[in-house]
């Protein structure tokens, strides 16, 4: 039987080493808690000395006494750990000063450090790593592999006690800053209207995400824009530090807008077509992006299917010279703007997000790894490649077993084995994404690019 005061003591120890819980709460949510866990409480009870805890201990021992003592009748046992380390975390008003203050007295960084190391520290950001993985050649995209398994969470983001969101407005327009419960890569963030609705990508919201840019400075934010009515996927913008390759691509073609000579424009070399704007001007900026967005929405031409929607996917920041940048990615479908994977390699990968695929990034299910290896087994039979095995076998790498074995044999050293497995499935994402391009790098896609580009007066 787990000691249920006990536990609360690790939860209070827990929460002042971990959480910034103040001393001088203590004793008010100890009564809290004790409420919680449906503990008789007493001010004369003996509180037992606790040494340091570990969250996922912590956290595995909550879950253990709620299941114990029946707490999770209506299968509400997820919503009560929120609430209890909600409970240990600082209020949402102490959040929002907190951050703040660290914003202002020493950097946009140091305070978006502090909010996410609260968030994952109390559980409302699951404890997963995301490993990149290297390869000998060099590939567009990258892949990255999770290490860990995500906490389940009330669906309801709203009814998780342990959540925070920093409340922020900008020329009167109010907003809330998150980080993602689930993330598909380290420090994913959200940055929603107040209150939160759909919104068009037009001047005055993308004038919004460059406001929370300026404020904090190491984000960038991207959101994607459907045909028409400009509804876009979601009702936030995704938020993220850590640059994707799309936005690492060169300029291969210059272009100029006679309209707005301020802002310097190019075609990347990144594989789904993409128009690089920048200026130092942020207002011409602005409007030469959403005239773009709003050209492409309506832009028709010969073959186009009479369902298709056009997509803008818009990658906005600031870079370390001041210097505004937006990268519009362009792409089109007959359904949603997903960036769906051949099956049935699609089964290992995560990405929810699709505007990470779109910019080259690639989250791989933490069984990736294991799947690998037994793919490599499969590759370095020492009797041969198992013709029947591998046509019964459900590892999604099969295929891959298949291409390498026809190509290079059967490989004696695992090493190699799996380096030509990454090797195939880099050059495999790398064709997918370039798949997604509208327009091609032969005469009639550069025309055709060309073409849109000068229907908003870019020329090049």
């Amino acid at each position: 039987m787990i000691d249920g005061k006990n536990l609360v003591e690790k939860l209070l120890v827990y929460g002042a080493e971990n959480l910034h819980m103040s001393a001088d709460d203590a004793e008010l949510l100890r009564v809290l808690l004790y409420m919680c866990l449906r503990l008789e409480y007493s001010e004369t009870q003996k509180k037992p000395r606790i040494s340091r805890v570990i969250f996922s201990a912590l956290d595995e021992e909550v879950r253990a006494y709620i299941k114990e003592n029946g707490l999770d009748e209506n299968g509400s046992g997820d919503e009560i750990v929120s609430c209890v380390f909600g409970l240990i975390t600082p209020l949402p008003s102490a959040i929002n000063k907190t951050f703040k203050t660290l914003r202002e007295r020493m950097s946009a960084q140091k305070a978006c450090d502090y909010f996410y190391e609260t968030e994952r520290n109390n559980g409302f950001i699951s404890p997963v790593k995301f490993a990149r993985i290297e390869t000998k050649n060099h590939y567009s995209s990258e892949l990255y592999v999770m290490d860990g398994e995500y906490v389940k969470k009330p669906t309801d983001i709203a009814a998780c006690g342990n959540y925070r969101g920093v409340s922020l407005s900008f020329d009167g327009k109010d907003f809330c800053f998150y980080y993602a419960p689930d993330e598909d890569f380290e420090k994913q963030a959200f940055l929603t209207p107040q209150p939160k609705e759909s919104f068009p990508l037009n001047d005055e919201y993308l004038d919004g995400l460059f406001n929370f840019i300026e404020y904090a400075p190491c984000f960038y934010g991207a959101a994607t824009v459907a045909k028409v009515s400009g509804t876009p996927m979601y009702d936030r913008f995704m938020l993220g530090e850590n640059p994707l390759p799309a936005l690492s691509s060169k300029i291969k073609r210059l272009m100029t807008c006679e309209a707005y000579p301020d802002v310097e424009a190019g075609i990347t070399d990144w594989g789904v077509n993409d128009l690089r704007l920048s200026s130092y001007n942020r207002n011409t900026l602005v409007k030469l992006a959403c005239e773009t967005i709003a050209s492409w929405q309506s832009y028709t031409e010969e073959g186009d299917e009479e369902n298709l929607s056009r997509y803008v996917t818009a990658f906005c920041r600031l870079g370390s010279d001041n210097r505004y940048s937006i990268d519009l990615l362009f792409h089109k479908s007959l359904e949603l703007p997903y960036f769906e994977l051949p099956a049935p390699l699609n089964e290992v990968f995560k990405n929810s997000h699709y505007i990470t695929r779109f910019a080259g990034y690639f989250a791989l299910k933490d069984e990736f790894s294991e799947k690998l290896r037994e793919a490599e087994e499969m590759l370095t039979a020492k009797t041969g490649l198992d013709e029947d095995k591998l046509e019964e076998s459900k590892n999604p790498l099969a295929g891959l077993v298949r291409d390498a074995a026809e190509k290079e044999g059967v490989f004696r050293d695992e090493r190699k084995a799996e380096a030509a497995l990454l090797e195939r499935l880099f050059a495999m994402i790398d064709e997918a994404v370039a798949e997604k391009a509208v327009y091609g790098d032969d005469e009639k896609g550069v025309m055709g690019l060309k073409s849109f580009l000068s229907s908003v007066g870019l020329k090049g």
